[in-house]
């Protein structure tokens, strides 16, 4: 985070998340089929990066907003289920309450398929999907 004055902020986060490495232990008896779901997880996951950014900047006792977030696809193979959102608000403060406005865009890519085939070369169809959503939060606080 690097602050200007009281005039407001930039922040970026980033993080790595190794979804490759989870894991199941059914316990004893179940070795196999630990070993079994263990494999397809590693063949299936990888890791991915999350990074998050934003700015805030105020104006007497007004303050505007503006961010971003990338939330990379945990998957090998296939460009999906990586999300992208887009933030915008405003908040106004006084002594005793406040009130903010702020608004999210985000774009999800997905795949669907209606069944799975152990078949490596089977063609089964798939459905890639690109979600929009366009959400809007209001609050009032008081202080007291």
């Amino acid at each position: 985070t690097f602050f200007l004055n009281k005039a407001g902020f930039f922040t970026l986060d980033a993080e790595y998340i190794d979804y490759g490495s989870m894991h199941y232990n059914y316990g004893p008896g179940y070795e196999n089929a630990s070993r079994e779901i263990n494999r397809v997880i590693q063949n299936t996951y990888t890791g991915s990066f999350n990074i998050r950014a934003g700015a805030e900047f105020k104006i007497h006792n007004t303050a505007l907003r503006l961010g971003s977030a990338y939330y990379g696809s945990p998957y090998k193979k296939g460009n999906y289920g990586a999300k992208t959102c887009f933030t915008a608000g405003v908040g106004y403060r006084q002594q005793h309450w406040f009130t903010d406005f702020a608004m999210v865009y985000a774009v999800l890519k997905t795949q669907e398929l209606p069944y799975v085939l152990l078949r490596q070369q089977a063609d089964v169809p798939t459905a890639y999907l690109r979600n929009t959503a366009l959400n809007f939060c209001w609050t009032l606080g008081l202080r007291f």
